[in-house]
C-alpha cells in the first residue's frame, strides 16, 4: 500500500488557512448554572473566545454587565479567508 507524504488522505487536497490573532473575549457560565444565554450566544461552563470585531459594542456590554458569566480579555486566533 502507498503511502501519502503529505499526510491527507487519497483525493484531500490540503488549502492552507491564513490565521492572526486578534483582541477578544473568553465568555464562560458561571460553575453550576449549566449553560446560559445572553447576547445572541448560548454559553456553558467550557466557554469560548469571540473576537471583539465580532460584537457589538451593546453585546459587549451586556456580556460585562451579566452576573451569570465570566468574562476576560484574551487573544483570539481568527481564520483569515482567501481575499479578505
Amino acid at each position: 500500500m502507498a503511502k501519502n507524504n503529505t499526510g491527507n488522505q487519497q483525493g484531500k487536497t490540503e488549502t492552507k488557512a491564513n490565521t492572526k490573532e486578534v483582541d477578544g473575549v473568553f465568555v464562560k457560565c458561571i460553575r453550576g448554572k449549566g449553560s446560559f444565554r445572553r447576547a445572541g450566544f448560548k454559553f456553558d461552563e467550557t466557554g469560548f473566545g469571540i473576537a471583539l470585531d465580532a460584537l457589538s459594542e451593546e453585546q459587549l456590554q451586556a456580556l460585562n454587565d451579566e452576573p451569570m458569566l465570566v468574562v476576560e480579555e484574551c487573544k483570539v486566533t481568527i481564520t483569515i479567508k482567501d481575499g479578505e
